[in-house]
């Protein structure tokens, strides 16, 4: 719902989130908020989250177009709308959100393994992650993830084809 601390999607968000979607989001559902959604300060630092098929921003994460904000921030935006592209085909974030903390974000992409059989938070990070890696360079994405799985900077078409493995029409 649109009040003082809420929005549309922007144009420039809209066509980012294209890239990996394509139209199976219905962006005119999606708000996005400058506020927690979390009551009591519980929602942590460089955070954001999307229960409810909308986005839910800390005031000092919050930007008016994620598509013209920092790679780190685009990269949290591409996540959550992961969460609402979840939240649209019926798979129970909220629940599952509220053990989140206890979840790891962590994968390992496994060659044959399809995107739906990981955790969301993990289909979430996997996404994100593969955006950043097609639209952007491998040494942008190895840095958003701090090199945490072994891979070699040579082999940039082999990790991207690992990652259109897993990922396969999921959005189609």
């Amino acid at each position: 719902m649109e009040n003082e601390n809420a929005r549309h999607l922007t144009p420039g968000e809209i066509k980012e989130a294209k890239l990996l979607f394509k139209n199976s989001i219905n962006y005119q559902n999606v708000f996005i908020h400058n506020e927690a959604w979390f009551p009591f300060g519980l929602q942590t630092a460089h955070t954001a989250v999307s229960p409810d098929g909308d986005i839910y921003f800390l005031p000092s994460e919050y930007r008016e177009n994620f598509a013209s904000s920092t790679l780190r921030l685009q990269h949290l935006f591409m996540h959550e709308m992961m969460h609402v592209w979840q939240y649209q085909h019926g798979y129970h974030v909220k629940l599952r959100g509220m053990f989140s903390w206890a979840v790891s974000y962590f994968y390992t992409l496994e060659r044959g393994r399809s995107l739906k059989t990981y955790a969301l938070e993990q289909q979430a990070c996997i996404v994100a992650d593969y955006w950043v890696l097609k639209y952007y360079s491998v040494r942008q994405w190895a840095q958003l993830k701090k090199c945490l799985n072994p891979f070699s900077f040579n082999d940039v078409a082999g990790l991207l084809s690992l990652y259109e493995t897993v990922i396969d029409r999921f959005a189609e």
